[in-house]
């Protein structure tokens, strides 16, 4: 088991690429019920193997998979942060600077990493 192999990177893909849009919009019960699925989604990938056999279908598409596989890891890293974000609540670090903390990892993240992953998979297209 992989956890961060190109079937997880890929189903991360689609489920930034699906999810954005209703993100954005403010549509935050949608974007919940779409990470509950993806969230299932990844823990059945990773006990019983792949869902769609996702790796013929990267070797099919190439361009798109480039993309998917650039902004896969996007949830998993929100995944990460949340996490970091409830050990350090739970122990009391930095009682109200915590949250100024993980916004200014989001807001750097947003600004430079994300577009920095993007423009690396436009070279890789090409």
């Amino acid at each position: 088991m992989k956890i961060l192999s190109k079937e997880n990177l890929i189903l991360g893909g689609v489920y930034t690429a699906i999810d954005i849009p209703f993100f954005y919009a403010n549509l935050y019960k949608v974007s919940e019920c779409l990470f509950f699925i993806f969230f299932l989604g990844f823990v059945w990938q990773c006990l019983c193997g792949t869902i769609f056999n996702l790796e013929k279908k990267v070797i099919s598409y190439r361009k798109v998979s480039y993309y998917l596989l650039s902004i896969g890891w996007i949830p998993y890293f929100y995944i990460g942060l949340s996490i970091l974000y409830f050990i350090l609540s739970f122990l009391s670090v930095g009682n109200g600077d915590m949250y100024v903390f993980v916004d200014d990892i989001l807001n750097y993240f947003s600004q430079i990493v994300v577009p920095l992953s993007l423009m690396i998979a436009f070279v890789r297209d090409k």
